[in-house]
């Protein structure tokens, strides 16, 4: 089982592939910006498009078997991982406000890896979910 983490920035992705009963990465990476000349989400796809020619040659010649996406803002909805799905989204554009460089980038590249990836399942965490319980 390869499992794909993806970890959107401002200005690049950087992604890790872990191979099957692996515990070190097989593959590091950081690829350029998901803005650019065009729509944020053709850039997305883009970057996902490459991201899997480059993890072909692992098990399944065409996807992984699970695939990680890491945010920055959850705000207090977010506290656990959740599986991607239509009513993440709608709760993660009401995050937007609050996060507005960030969000509408990851809400992009979820989509964008929905349909790059179709049938591999989703989890995504943020960061701030490592604090919620500080206090």
């Amino acid at each position: 089982m390869a499992t794909l983490v993806i970890k959107p920035e401002l200005n690049s992705v950087r992604y890790t592939l872990y191979g099957p009963e692996q515990d070190c990465p097989m593959e590091i990476d950081r690829l350029e910006s998901l803005r650019g000349s065009g729509d944020d989400a053709r850039t997305a796809s883009a970057v996902l498009k490459r991201i899997r020619g480059l993890v072909r040659w692992v098990e399944n010649p065409d996807q992984p078997s699970a695939i990680a996406v890491v945010g920055t803002y959850g705000g207090t909805v977010f506290t656990k991982p959740v599986i991607h799905d239509t009513e993440v989204d709608i709760e993660l554009q009401k995050l937007v406000p609050q996060a507005p460089l960030h969000t509408p980038v990851l809400i992009e590249l979820l989509r964008a890896t929905r349909h790059v990836f179709p049938g591999v399942p989703v989890v995504l965490l943020f960061r701030t979910a490592f604090s919620t319980d500080l206090a």
